[in-house]
């Protein structure tokens, strides 16, 4: 088969090649290396670096600016050309990929039922060869955070997003939750390509784990690119090579393989550059929505003439978001909101604390705008803010002259200062936690500060976002939080009717709803079959939904197990830690130390410390009272392991004292 070209890649001149899979065109792109080369220069160039067979030519990439600049890799090592290894299948590979048979059915395949749910007559459709088509649902599918689905047929697979989860209440210092990287791959095909609709966290933030265990090409917009750039440099040397970091030219059709291709579509989101994905599988096209609403500037919105005409209906199968479901009305144009932030600065007597997803530069950009009628200007606060609009400022999408650095805005009188700070959702010691609770060093609210929260509460954050408003409220600062009357926030998530909008103009066979708790999984597939799908149904986290023969399927999978990774360097942590976590939170900790004498029974003193129980000097009754009982109760137990008796005799003591049996640590001298 005669190899493809590159024209699904955005040349540039600044930049050097990265390994690429094959582009469906048939054409040189002007201004490519290989063009005007001739023949024989082009088959040069494709030939393998190890010398002798013909290879599909490598593609551009286009460097992305941000923090970890975006380059080919062989000039991240410092290599020269010839020792890339270029990872894509079409090419060669980094190793032989062994492919991983999808579980069979026991019985001939049927329409599923009961609660799962598969309403409607299924399409008349065959996969080609027998093959299934099945989709993984990793996470984001029963909760929201950890947005990772996996797509495959026949042993090759694509992974759409590969987010990160805020942790439960009661996780003890865990800052997030992802997918089991090793655990994940024990069940599911190794991935072509990682494909990212946009840079939140809930949909990149375990990227890097997931690479560093299934090494493939990465592909995203700039801006979600730079966003990534930096954690993607802390991967190993050999990981980078094998997982490139390669521009989405939104309209561009990618070939990964033989049989999948990919096109990626602009669409408006709560973040720059987010992106739709139209993809193709022997089985039909499949439309992932990402996050997305209709609404947005005409430079980056969807375009649902352009989609249809991309897929023509009726569609395979749409990944469509549910978030928006429960809501009736369109999603407003975040230009709705310009005129209730102009009144609000100028209703602010002094310094002004805006909370805001750190993502949305949109928003952080209406702001500046309508700082600048006020004089003021602003900086951010918190990592996560300092990060998202380096990023943007570097690609340029955040212009405003009046954004810069803290001291420049602290040396401005109170009126004409104002802050973005990060740490909307109420997360344990972000900015906005530390700003409420007094700890931050340079600024002490008083009257004349508002804090303008211009973000929705994330399903199950209405705790600690409630906790830290009152917080604020003790400072006797002016706090304005988004209200139906007035509004400082609008969606970033498309409704219903725009949902409709788009199953009127693909027609699509199949839905599965995505990206919500179950309340909104279930008004998606209700609002879809309202529509007139045939077919729309519920794949919930840790299950897998395979079509073949004409039907769908849903069954179980063992692949939704998380790792969770504690502050501050995202290390993870095992579930044996965490339930020991819990448990010295429930009941406390007792630390013992004694010397044993020659026939190995304690002998005084016995020295103890309490720890979340009460301290020893509060207690000198508690702590003299199971000293005794451990020391006359030693000879009572028949253990030839005398550590083992002293903890059963103390935890013992002190559930017959208090009711509670600590976690007990013995420490024996001698």
């Amino acid at each position: 088969m005669r190899p493809a070209t590159t024209s699904g890649l955005r040349p540039s001149s600044t930049s050097t090649r990265v390994p690429a899979p094959r582009i469906s065109h048939e054409e040189e792109p002007e201004g490519s290396p290989t063009a005007g080369d001739g023949s024989a220069g082009r088959e040069a160039r494709r030939r393998d670096p190890r010398g002798d067979a013909a290879q599909p030519a490598p593609a551009q990439g286009r460097a992305v600016p941000g923090p970890g600049r975006v380059r080919p890799a062989h000039r991240q090592e410092g290599l020269p050309r010839r020792a890339l290894v270029p990872v894509h299948r079409g090419a060669l590979h980094v190793r032989p990929r062994r492919r991983v048979p999808l579980p069979q059915a026991a019985r001939p395949a049927r329409r599923a039922q009961g609660r799962s749910g598969l309403p409607g007559k299924a399409p008349a459709r065959m996969t080609p060869h027998g093959a299934p088509f099945t989709v993984h649902m990793i996470g984001g599918c029963g909760a929201f955070g950890r947005n990772c689905s996996v797509l495959s047929q026949d042993g090759e697979a694509v992974v759409v997003d590969c987010g990160s989860q805020f942790p439960s209440e009661g996780t003890f210092d865990v800052s997030c939750m992802i997918p089991h990287p090793e655990r994940l791959w024990e069940q599911v095909p190794r991935p072509l390509a990682y494909l990212l609709t946009h840079g939140h966290e809930d949909h990149v933030g375990a990227l890097r784990h997931l690479l560093a265990t299934a090494p493939a090409p990465v592909y995203g917009t700039p801006f979600t690119l730079g966003l990534i750039a930096e954690r993607h440099a802390t991967l190993t040397p050999s990981v980078r090579r094998a997982c490139p970091l390669i521009e989405m030219i939104p309209g561009q059709r990618i070939q990964l393989s033989e049989r999948i291709a990919f096109t990626a579509l602009a669409v408006a989101h709560s973040i720059p550059q987010a992106v739709v994905l139209l993809l193709e599988f022997p089985a039909g096209r499949v439309l992932h929505t990402g996050d997305f609403k209709l609404a947005g500037a005409p430079s980056w919105s969807l375009d649902t003439a352009t989609l249809a005409a991309l897929a023509p209906p009726p569609l395979f199968l749409m990944l469509a978001d549910s978030t928006g479901a429960c809501t009736g009305e369109a999603t407003a144009d975040e230009a709705h909101l310009a005129g209730r932030i102009d009144d609000l600065l100028e209703a602010a007597p002094g310094r002004v604390f805006v909370t805001v997803f750190s993502s949305h530069i949109d928003r952080i950009r209406n702001f500046l705008q309508n700082g600048q009628k006020h004089q003021r200007s602003a900086a951010a606060l918190g990592r996560s803010m300092e990060r998202y609009t380096a990023t943007a400022r570097e690609l340029g999408l955040l212009p405003e002259w009046n954004f810069t650095t803290i001291d420049e805005v602290a040396a401005l009188p109170p009126h004409r200062q104002m802050f973005f700070i990060s740490g909307s959702q109420g997360e344990t010691s972000s900015a906005m936690d530390r700003l409420s609770a007094g700890q931050n060093p340079r600024f002490n609210l008083g009257p004349d500060d508002t804090v303008i929260f211009s973000v929705s509460t994330i399903p199950g954050r209405e705790l600690p976002v409630s906790q830290m408003i009152d917080r604020f409220l003790e400072t006797g600062c002016r706090v304005r939080m988004h209200t139906e009357e007035l509004p400082t926030h609008v969606s970033g998530h498309g409704s219903a009717a725009e949902l409709r909008q788009l199953y009127e103009a693909l027609r699509p066979d199949t839905v599965i709803p995505v990206h919500g708790s179950l309340r909104y999984l279930l008004a998606g597939r209700d609002l879809a079959l309202a529509c007139g799908v045939p077919e729309a149904f519920l794949c919930r986290d840790g299950n897998r939904s395979i079509f073949e023969d004409g039907a769908w399927r849903v069954e179980p999978a063992p692949i939704s197990e998380v790792l969770h990774l504690e502050n501050p360097q995202d290390t993870p942590i095992c579930d044996e830690s965490l339930k020991q976590r819990r448990r010295m939170a429930a009941t406390g900790v007792v630390f013992v130390a004694c010397a044993l004498d020659r026939k190995g029974r304690p002998r005084s003193p016995v020295q103890m410390t309490l720890r979340g129980i009460g301290r020893v000097e509060d207690h000198p009754d508690l702590a003299e009272g199971c000293i005794r009982s451990v020391l006359a109760g030693f000879s009572t137990l028949h253990d030839p392991d005398p550590a083992r008796v002293i903890e059963l005799l103390v935890r013992r003591f002190f559930k017959s004292e208090t009711g509670k049996k600590p976690q007990v640590v013995v420490h024996l001298i001698g």
